[in-house]
Order: C-alpha cells, then structure tokens, then sequence
C-alpha cells in the first residue's frame, strides 16, 4: 500500500480556536504523535468557500486546511485520506500552531 501525499503544512486559523488546540495539546502532551487523533470534515454549505474543509483534533474543531490545498483533497476523496499530526508551533512558550499532514492511501 502506497500514500500519496495531498498536503504539509500549518492548519488554517488556529488562532480563533486557541482553547481547543490547547486541550489536544495536553491530551496528547507525553503520547506518541501517531496516536492523535486528526480528522477531515467538508464544509459545502460554508457561506464563504463551499470547498473549505475543517481539521478536527479529538472531535474539536481546530482550524481548516488552507484554501489552495482542499480541492485537491476534494478530488482525492476526504472520506479516502488519512490526516497525520506532524508538530506543533509554540512561540513564547504558548503553542500557537498545528502542522499536519493529508496522504490518500491506494492499493499497490
């Protein structure tokens, strides 16, 4: 089975969700990165990009997939990926990022 990378990089407006990137971070502060838990959510009736696709950390809405990367995760299939935790961003000692990864895996 191969992976074929879709996107790397920050997720979209952390900054408005800081509570909630907050709690994952301490969740999962002395866990494995692979066991964060990370999800995809289309949002077609988003009034201001009907592409715009939300990141889910444990079931909390923690900012969105930047806006030039979702519709080729629309064109993969969001219920065909799988979204990986890579790090966090922290300034001043205070977390302030999310840095995730999307791959769609396919048969070989």
């Amino acid at each position: 089975m191969s992976a074929e990378l879709l996107f790397s990089g920050p997720v979209a407006g952390v900054s408005f969700r800081k509570e909630a990137l907050q709690r994952f971070v301490h969740k999962h502060q002395e866990a494995d990165c692979g066991n964060k838990l990370l999800w995809l959510v289309a949002e077609p009736d988003n009034k201001f990009d009907r592409m715009a696709i939300r990141v889910l950390a444990d079931g909390e809405f923690v900012g969105y997939i930047p806006k030039q990367h979702c519709y080729k995760i629309h064109q993969a299939g969001i219920r065909n990926v799988k979204t990986n935790f890579v790090s966090f961003t922290a300034h001043d000692d205070e977390i302030c990022g999310l840095v995730v990864e999307v791959v769609k895996n396919s048969d070989g």
